[in-house]
């Protein structure tokens, strides 16, 4: 079950992504070329890019529940009451896997609240880090980056806590339905402000749903539907097929566009949902020009089916109808012929040399698991930028069999096992590498396959230090590098000079051995190595004669 299957509630509001931009080029990570005008605001791709400062901030405000679904109905006390992160912590982080990977960003030490409208908290979870998936250019002829696009998280919300939710038959079916103490959230996002003298800079529009979660189901992803886009003026989407109920829910909210960015959808005539494309069976139209068709329900629709066609969709596909007057439907969305589909859960790694991951990929077949199905894996370039420096190499630093098989319930899981790369990126750490995937029967029909569909893994390079590591020829190059790349942390700490790490040594050292999950975790973005976060706490609890760390011999030019 997931967030599409009933009891299910929905919401809306507002988000704020606030990184900081200055690592978005990877030249800034060179600490003998840098300059100060980095850590400036500048256009497009110019000195520190559009938000230098940002605090790697992410969060949730001014969200509320807009709807729910339940055999109840769709009355509860619940509607009204807000959705909202932790109250007792700092935000959650926005993080990129790496400056050559930033289409993975991943959500840290997010927590999710339900409080009602007398203060009351009525639920709260840990969000399991998540990346985004399926961005795409969902502003209609718009063409401002960031502003223009649209992308979804899909997680699980883990370790749930329950208030007093007797009020609410809904939250009582909901904490019934769901197992494992989880539930299954997904929002989408859109109409990112990147104006910096705009009130609403590095916020955007939220909407979203959240449902129960059954043990054995996937935590990233849902299985069911996949539809294919046929038509730029479309993305992919999901939808389940709910037999019991006699419902296709299908989810559309990251799946068509929008007039401008962040505004309501864009019209483009009759659109329909049926079964097979050759002479479809309209399952119902789309009611999306309806004004709060995406505000309330999160662009989730569902649509009545009877035995004829549950019975049709056990062979053939769902597909996206557009009306033409005078002429046959163009079909803008459609599963792969045969509806096959084949999707890794988790799908981004941090890897130290010696450590190993596993990965869990499923296949299905027209929304069932479908076993004994060969897989092949291999490297690819997918969406990651390789035009500054090779990526995938050395081959040997990151190991993968070259196939899998599906088990009985459609699983094959294959390990990832790293081993030290060196440094063919030279002042970028470690190498960034992505895992293809494709079913063996390559001719199975398989249409565009989702750019986002790949495993991206950064390995870190194993570096060698000293029992007795100083200041000036260890610890001060990688929290130079830190202090150049996140400008705003200098309201705190100078991580580039020795007396101010030293005057704030005991809230470094907690900060640099706490959980990686939590939000207040130093570095914010994961990305320093194994062997460097070692060093750096070896230096930590080091004394020089004057009882502090070892400061060593300053090069000549420093």
């Amino acid at each position: 079950m997931s967030y599409l299957d009933q009891p299910r509630l929905c919401f809306a509001g507002r988000f704020q992504a606030d990184p900081s931009t200055v690592n978005n080029d990877p030249t800034h990570f060179n600490n003998a070329t840098f300059q100060p005008n980095f850590q400036q605001p500048g256009p497009g791709a110019t000195n520190g890019w559009w938000n230098p400062r940002g605090t790697g901030g992410w969060r949730f405000y001014g969200c509320t529940v807009t709807a729910v679904d339940f055999e109840g109905g769709v009355a509860d006390p619940v509607i009204g009451a807000a959705v909202s992160d932790a109250d007792d912590r700092v935000s959650a982080k926005i993080v990129d896997l790496d400056p050559l990977q930033q289409g993975v960003s991943e959500i840290w030490g997010f927590q999710v609240r339900l409080v009602g409208v007398d203060n009351k908290e009525l639920l709260r979870g840990d969000y399991r880090v998540a990346a985004f998936s399926d961005m795409w250019g969902r502003g209609a002829g718009s063409s401002a980056g960031d502003t223009s696009a649209g992308a979804f998280w899909q997680s699980v919300l883990e370790n749930v806590v329950w208030g007093d939710v007797s009020c609410s038959p809904f939250l009582t079916a909901l904490r019934a339905a769901t197992q494992q103490d989880r539930l299954s959230i997904k929002f989408n996002v859109d109409g990112y402000n990147m104006s910096s003298n705009d009130p609403e800079f590095t916020t955007g529009r939220v909407v979203g749903a959240i449902g129960p979660y059954f043990e054995g189901e996937p935590a990233w992803f849902t299985i069911g539907r996949h539809l294919v886009p046929s038509a730029p003026i479309v993305n992919y989407m999901t939808c389940i097929v709910d037999s019991v109920r006699g419902r296709v829910v299908a989810d559309f909210g990251n799946a068509l566009q929008t007039t401008i960015p962040g505004g309501p959808v864009n019209p483009i005539g009759t659109l329909s949902l049926a079964i097979g494309a050759s002479t479809p069976t309209p399952l119902g139209d789309l009611t999306y020009t309806d004004p709060d068709w995406y505000g309330k329900r999160a662009g989730i629709q569902e649509f009545p089916v009877g035995p004829a066609e549950l019975a049709a969709l056990e062979s053939n596909s769902l597909v996206l109808l557009q009306s033409q007057a005078g002429g046959p439907p163009n079909v803008l969305l459609t599963e792969n012929p045969g509806g096959w589909y084949l999707r890794a859960d988790c799908f981004v790694f941090r890897l130290n040399p010696g450590e190993s991951a596993e990965v869990e990929l499923r296949v299905s077949k027209y929304g069932k698991p479908l076993a004994g199905a060969d897989i092949l894996l291999g490297f690819t370039n997918g969406q990651i930028d390789n035009s500054s420096f090779l990526i995938n190499a050395p081959a040997d630093a990151l190991q993968f069999p070259a196939s899998v098989t599906t088990d009985a319930l459609g699983r094959a899981v294959f390990r990832l096992t790293a081993s030290n790369p060196g440094s063919p990126r030279n002042y970028l750490d470690g190498q960034v590498y992505g895992v293809g995937y494709g079913l063996k029967a390559a001719n199975v029909g398989l249409l565009t396959p989702n750019p986002s569909d790949f495993v991206s893994v950064l390995v870190w390079t194993e570096t060698d230090f000293p029992p007795e590591p100083t200041w000036w020829q260890h610890v001060q190059p990688v929290l130079q590098q830190y202090q150049n790349l996140y400008p705003r942390m200098g309201n705190i700490v100078h991580l580039g000079e020795y007396d101010s790490v030293v005057a704030n040594l005991p809230a470094l050292q907690a900060v640099f051995t706490m959980d990686r999950h939590n939000p207040n975790y130093m570095p914010a973005t994961r990305d320093l190595s194994g062997s460097k976060l070692a060093m750096i706490l070896a230096w930590m609890k080091s004394k020089g004669p004057d009882g502090k760390p070892l400061l060593g011999v300053q090069p000549a030019n420093s």
